[in-house]
């Protein structure tokens, strides 16, 4: 999970959008849990201008996880 998040980073930084969000869907479906890897596909998905409203399990894993540590 950790390697599709930071695998989509780069390939949304080099351009390639469509493949950085697929990875970010499947890291998505795969339900990540570390703080890492929900920072890094946070980072990509405001990259590639989406909402995070759009996406509620990335972001309820996330504040879920915060509140933990």
């Amino acid at each position: 999970m950790t390697l599709q998040a930071l695998k989509a980073l780069v390939l949304e930084r080099l351009g390639k959008d469509e493949e950085a969000a697929d990875l970010c869907e499947q890291a998505k479906a795969s339900g990540p849990v570390d703080e890492f890897t929900l920072t890094t596909l946070q980072l990509v998905f405001q990259r590639l201008h989406k909402c995070m409203s759009q996406y509620p399990q990335i972001y309820t894993l996330f504040t879920c996880f915060k509140t933990e540590v």
